[in-house]
């Protein structure tokens, strides 16, 4: 015996059978394996080779069967294609774009599984298409490259050899279909690699498709671009009903340079609002100007990798409005430019359900990494945030809200301390409890009298609006909390904090643990006490400070 084989032996699927004849008729006769029903066990020898076209039926019918010889009796109504039995070449001489919208057009997709061989002796299967592939109203099928594709795309390839601008594989009125383990080569020439939307005529919803282990690549013979504008999976860009419940997973866009570029787009010309339930999970995404771009509609956005380029604007750009957005546990290493920038909202939505933005792991290269916009923030984890493109990152912001800045909330732990990571615009929304370490957090929102200071301790003018304080106002409750935001004039919402932490400016000096009120000399100040009076103080000094100035505040209001 060596290395665990009998010397000897013989292991071809005969002898091996033939030596286990009797422990499975044992099995049988105790009931283990029942006879009636089931497939007879055998291997047969040829199937151990490597298949060809013989393998599959082919006749003047659209779908052949698999071979009694390799599958069971009970399995054969289960419809497979060769795409070779149907006129397709793999060997990428001739076009094979006719052969396949012929098939397609004929109905010949419904409910089968479209197979083109993952290899042969002399390379993977290349389908080359002079034309778009129009998959139109077609329901429950399998499109199947036959193994993996990976970055490496050593699998099945597309590659449009058409009219430049054109579209490799375009998708209309298809519900239920999987695309799995392909190349999608856009050869430089192709504007778009793949478009999924219902804009010709039919009565079937788009919906329920997935892309699994699919590269879409602007050019995979190559590398040295640039292909502007190219744009690798377009879902929903024209209609603005269904097209909803589209994944993508497991796949990998490579954009190969170039200007406005993009991997993923949602809605991205008429920005449907009907496009939800979109699913885009552990892809990787390469040299693209922006990873995805969702114009409305929904996504979950969750586990990517982006690899952007010098020229990469956004890894994610979320613009018009949306439906609750989920940003979570994504991995950005675009930081090789200073203007990189892992997420960008261009939209202020603040009545809607917001945005999810969890866990993710974010470069800081030289602007702002995270904008956020005027909207409603969630997280269930901390981001974290890391120093990026030549080191600039320590120099730079790590989240704004350029848009509509004033009324963002979040709510949730956001990775981010106060005062080190809140500055610019980002200050003047607010954080909710638990939202910031060490951080100021609202208790209440009340209506703004006049513009008032951010850190300004406020008092009411009525039943729902606060102003700022004025020398003298130190009587007891006369202070409700403190500006946790800069309302620039009235009628804006103040958000008023009634714990969390806040530099205030103090007169005088100020000693640890001191009790901080009103300041009796200067409108907008402070000042620190160790005299306690009931309903005049704001908070407590943690740090002390020598002749005035910022005073580190634990706001607690009794």
């Amino acid at each position: 015996m060596k290395d665990g084989w009998i010397a000897g032996a013989d292991f071809t699927p005969r002898s091996f059978l033939a030596g286990r004849r009797a422990p499975i008729a044992a099995l049988m006769i105790a009931g283990c394996i029942s006879a009636v029903g089931q497939i007879a066990l055998g291997v047969n020898a040829s199937f151990l080779e490597t298949s060809s076209s013989s393998s599959f039926v082919t006749s003047s019918s659209t779908a052949g069967n698999l071979s009694d010889a390799i599958v069971g009796p009970d399995q054969n109504d289960r419809q497979v294609v060769d795409a070779r039995s149907i006129g397709a070449d793999c060997t990428g001489t001739n076009d094979s774009a006719g052969a396949l919208n012929t098939f397609s057009a004929s109905g010949g997709l419904k409910g089968i599984k479209l197979v083109f061989p993952a290899g042969t002796r002399d390379g993977s299967c290349l389908i080359k298409l002079g034309s778009t592939w129009k998959i139109y109203n077609s329901t429950s099928f399998t499109i199947d490259g036959g193994a993996r594709c990976g970055l490496p795309g050593n699998c099945t390839r597309f590659k449009y050899t058409g009219t430049p601008g054109g579209v490799a594989v375009e998708m209309e009125q298809a519900f239920g279909f999987e695309v799995k383990n392909l190349l999608i080569d856009g050869n430089g020439t192709a504007a778009t690699g793949v478009i999924v939307d219902q804009d010709v005529p039919g009565g079937i919803a788009t919906y329920d498709g997935i892309f699994e282990g699919v590269l879409f690549d602007a050019d995979a013979s190559n590398s040295s671009g640039p292909y502007n504008g190219w744009v690798g999976l377009s879902v929903s860009p024209v209609s603005t009903a269904n097209v909803a419940d589209i994944r993508v997973v497991d796949s990998a866009f490579e954009c190969r340079k170039g200007t406005g570029t993009i991997g993923y787009a949602l809605g991205l010309t008429n920005g449907s609002r009907n496009a939800l339930l979109e699913v885009i999970r552990h892809n990787y995404f390469e040299h693209c100007g922006y990873g995805i771009y969702q114009k409305n509609g929904g996504a979950i956005i969750e586990e990517n990798t982006f690899g952007g380029d010098a020229a990469t604007i956004d890894d994610i750009y979320l613009t018009g409005t949306s439906s609750h957005e989920r940003i979570v546990a994504n991995w950005s290493e675009s930081q090789q430019g200073p203007s990189n920038q892992f997420f960008r909202a261009g939209f202020q939505d603040v009545t809607g359900p917001g945005v999810e933005i969890s866990g993710n792991q974010i470069p800081v290269n030289g602007g702002c990494a995270l904008d956020i916009g005027g909207n409603f923030i969630t997280s269930r984890e901390p981001n974290v945030w890391y120093n990026g493109a030549a080191g600039q990152g320590k120099y730079s912001t790590k989240a704004c809200a350029t848009a509509n800045g004033y009324s963002f909330t979040w709510s949730g732990p956001s990775g981010l301390s106060w005062p080190d990571d809140v500055t610019g615009t980002l200050t003047a929304g607010i954080f909710l409890p638990g939202s910031l370490k060490n951080g100021p957090s609202a208790g209440m929102v009340a209506n703004s009298g006049a513009a008032i200071a951010q850190g300004l301790p406020v008092k009411w003018t009525d039943a729902t609006t606060v102003v700022g304080t004025r020398v003298g106002d130190t009587g007891p409750g006369v202070v409700v909390g403190v500006a946790a935001n800069a309302p620039g004039s009235s009628g804006r919402r103040t958000y008023v904090m009634t714990s969390g932490c806040i530099i205030m400016t103090a007169d005088g000096d100020c000693s640890a643990r001191q009790f901080v009120t009103v300041s009796h000399q200067t409108t907008g100040h402070v000042q620190c006490t160790s005299t306690y009076t009931a309903g005049t103080v704001i908070g407590v000094a943690f740090l002390g400070e020598k002749g005035g100035g910022g005073v580190y505040v634990q706001v607690g209001l009794r």
